[in-house]
């Protein structure tokens, strides 16, 4: 059995799935045992069939939806990546929220790079990083209404995060050429086939098998997981028919605030059906998901309040991993 504190909320996590959330929670490890465990994680013994599955699966696992619930069960055979996308998603505080952003910090002064997916948030922290900032995160991090925290040491890097070569064998090493043949492969036939189901098969390959989760060591070996910060600017990204990058003011802090909460709703739609399932089969769920649209708008529009806020366009096909950006973005 392991114990790991995340900024106040405790987990607990035994059996087979150890290793798999243990890569994820390492930073948070404990060696003793926690006053209050807020999410225990076990292996279900009996003989009745678990309700959440993975299409085509035969085991699975139950999600502490209900009121006053809180250990989610597997079965042993169960997919536990699947599963940890489950614990990623239950993981939740009072007075913080994950947000969908990169980050990177210097001199204890965070930046983050807020938007939708695929609009260069990993790209930007990448370019960052290698330049010596300190990483906050790529996908999520944990806000407060003064300060952000990193959630995990790992990035998670897509086949167009590697156009660069020499930045490819570095951190693919010797797959790196096979790696960009069937990236190359699959963006010619997503280009070329008129079928539109066969597109959508080779998308879902290159959403989900060419994503590599890379430790951080990987972009520069002197990287460093960033201490919480204090947010000093937030810079709202979308892309754009333009051909240059262009950097404005125009984003209020209650517009940014609720766009943000509803890309957290769209980024976890498998959660958040999952969970009004339950609620149909099962009954009350006590409100622990509908509330999180509010209080990720409250503690957003608190933190975008107190910070400069910057609306950047960025030209739709630009790689942002190998321009400079620390001259674009006015950053120290």
């Amino acid at each position: 059995m392991k114990f790991y504190d995340i900024y106040g909320f405790g987990l607990s996590v035994e059996g087979p799935a150890e290793n798999v959330l243990d890569a994820r929670y390492s930073e948070f490890r404990v060696s003793d045992t926690l006053d209050r465990v807020d999410l225990f994680v076990k292996v279900h013994e009996g003989v009745d069939d678990l309700p959440t599955r993975p299409n085509g699966a035969l085991k699975g696992m139950w999600i502490p939806f209900l009121s006053n619930d809180n250990t989610l069960w597997y079965e042993k055979q169960a997919d536990f990546e699947f599963l940890s996308h489950f614990v990623d998603g239950l993981i939740w505080w009072q007075d913080k929220a994950l947000l969908h952003a990169g980050g990177v910090a210097k001199l204890d002064e965070a930046f983050l790079f807020v938007g939708g997916g695929n609009v260069g948030k990993t790209s930007t922290v990448i370019n960052l990083v290698e330049k010596g900032y300190d990483f906050i995160g790529d996908d999520w991090v944990v806000l407060e209404t003064t300060q952000v925290r990193p959630l995990w040491r790992t990035l998670h890097i897509h086949d167009y995060n590697l156009s660069n070569p020499k930045r490819a064998r570095a951190i693919l090493g010797m797959r790196a050429p096979v790696y960009r043949a069937i990236s190359w492969m699959l963006r010619v036939g997503m280009d070329r086939i008129p079928q539109r189901h066969l597109r959508y098969v080779l998308s879902s390959i290159r959403d989900h098998q060419l994503v590599v989760n890379i430790d951080l060591q990987k972009i520069n070996p002197e990287a460093r997981l960033a201490r919480p910060a204090r947010i000093a600017k937030i810079f709202y990204l979308e892309r754009s028919n333009s051909t240059n990058i262009s950097v404005t003011t125009d984003i209020a802090a209650d517009q940014l605030a609720r766009r943000m909460a509803y890309v957290y709703l769209y980024e976890w739609n498998f959660l958040f059906e999952e969970h009004n399932k339950y609620a149909y089969r099962y009954g009350d769920t006590g409100g622990r998901l509908e509330s999180r649209f509010d209080q990720i708008v409250s503690i957003a529009q608190t933190a975008f309040i107190g910070s400069q806020l910057l609306r950047v366009a960025i030209p739709n096909k630009l790689d942002l991993t190998d321009i400079d950006l620390v001259s674009k973005l006015g950053l120290p």
